[in-house]
């Protein structure tokens, strides 16, 4: 059995993190087992590769327009012998699709990890059509939530024999701690004693950041700190906007970070304000951390968090709803601890590695027995 796996770049993101944590576990349940990126390498790609892996990064641009990326793709497949190439995202499986395609690779399997619904207007027409035909000729495509899996039936017209839900694994992050908290907080200039909320993502209109800013300021805390880990388009205009409001000197923007464990460990609580998700890795890792969680009814984030027991939900956008959650946490200490161990347990018992492993490797074995 040999597999290629073919990510858009390896870059720091959930995507990418769920695919190192899968090979990490992995063990050696596949032989044969190599991963492309069409762009960057990224720190991801080097960490797989510090696992034992092959990484080939094509450093090229991938657009739908770009059919010598496409062709460099179907050059690597080809010269390999791949029997299964396996995409995630967009991109990648738009890419891999054709790639496998023209290699006469029997089975494809492609990854969906967004909401469906961003595609529904009228300048998204061709991704739709894309998304459908990739979809269509997958040998099997999987989603990491229910909510994932509607919305790829409803977007691009499946009957559902071809998909199923696998939602994703995580890693005890307590494991990775290396330094203690203090010395985090130091590097950020926080005081230790602070409250100190946190968020990890992608610094873009969808992850809806800025409310967590309105929430600071409605707060008026002086011993409440927000930080912000990831990198974006509207990094500059949330540093603007928190200056605007008064309450830059409180607010942390530590560009992307590949010490997620240790910058948990320095949170007290996470937030997660986004308008539209999947299942996101970040959400797994700050409860697989004991961090109270407060984040939106969107997605399949609802599939994560029970609300008042494994977290506190608030509707899309609702800045009241959000400080007013954020309120309790950080008044009921003992509702964080509470809120906190619920979350941990939970998402260890129910996103372990293993049970993802395994998942994939008997759907590859059953794909090969065909």
């Amino acid at each position: 059995m040999k597999v290629l796996y073919v990510h858009n770049s390896l870059d720091l993101g959930g995507v990418q993190s769920v695919r190192y944590m899968f090979l990490k576990h992995l063990d050696s349940k596949v032989s044969g087992v190599d991963v492309c990126c069409l762009g960057r390498k990224g720190k991801i790609g080097e960490k797989i590769e510090r696992l034992g892996y092959r990484v080939k990064a094509l450093n090229e641009p991938y657009g739908l327009s770009r059919f010598s990326t496409t062709l460099k793709l179907y050059n690597y497949i080809k010269n390999n012998h791949f029997d299964i190439v396996h995409s995630a995202l967009f991109y990648a499986n738009y890419h891999g699709a054709l790639a496998a395609r023209m290699a006469g690779i029997p089975f494809l399997i492609t990854e969906e990890h967004g909401e469906h619904y961003l595609h529904s207007g009228i300048r998204h027409f061709i991704y739709r059509v894309v998304g459908q035909k990739t979809a269509q000729r997958s040998s099997m495509v999987i989603c990491c939530s229910d909510y994932v899996k509607q919305g790829v039936r409803r977007t691009y017209g499946l009957k559902g024999d071809n998909m199923i839900v696998l939602k994703n694994l995580i890693d005890d992050k307590r494991n990775e701690i290396k330094r203690p908290k203090e010395e985090v907080r130091s590097g950020l200039d926080i005081p230790f004693d602070a409250v100190v909320i946190g968020t990890i993502s992608s610094l873009y209109w969808i992850k809806n950041q800025k409310i967590l800013i309105d929430a600071v300021r409605d707060l008026n805390k002086n011993n409440l700190f927000l930080v912000m880990s990831g990198d974006g388009p509207l990094k500059d205009d949330l540093k603007n906007y928190a200056q605007k409001l008064g309450v830059g000197n409180r607010v942390r923007f530590t560009g992307p970070r590949d010490d997620v464990a240790d910058m948990l460990n320095a949170f007290d609580i996470f937030a997660l304000p986004s308008l539209s998700e999947g299942l996101p890795i970040c959400l797994l890792e700050a409860m697989s951390a004991g961090l109270a969680c407060v984040a939106s009814r969107a997605g399949g984030i609802t599939e994560v968090i029970e609300d008042a027991v494994t977290g506190l939900l608030f509707a899309p956008g609702d800045i009241a709803g959000l400080t007013g959650a954020l309120k309790r946490v950080i008044d009921d200490g003992d509702l964080r601890r509470v809120l906190g161990s619920a979350a941990r347990r939970h998402v260890l018992n129910n996103f372990k590695p293993s049970d993802y492993v395994n998942r994939v490797v008997a759907l590859y074995k059953g794909l090969l027995g065909q």
